[in-house]
C-alpha cells in the first residue's frame, strides 16, 4: 500500500518545509503514529530514523 501524495509545504526563513498527514502514515506505518487524549494523531518524530 502506498500513501496519497498529499502533503503540506509551507514557505518558511525562504526554504520550502514538507509535512505528513498523520492518518496516511498511519494506514502505512501503524507504528510511527500516536493518538493524544484528545483524539488528535502527530507521527512519532523519532520514528522515522529507522527508515533512513
Amino acid at each position: 500500500m502506498a500513501m496519497d501524495s498529499s502533503h503540506k509545504s509551507v514557505q518558511i526563513d525562504d526554504r520550502e518545509h514538507f509535512g505528513l498527514i498523520a492518518q496516511e502514515v498511519e494506514a502505512v506505518y501503524l507504528d510511527m503514529v500516536y493518538t493524544d487524549d484528545e483524539g488528535m494523531k502527530g507521527i512519532c518524530t523519532m520514528s522515522p530514523l529507522g527508515w533512513l
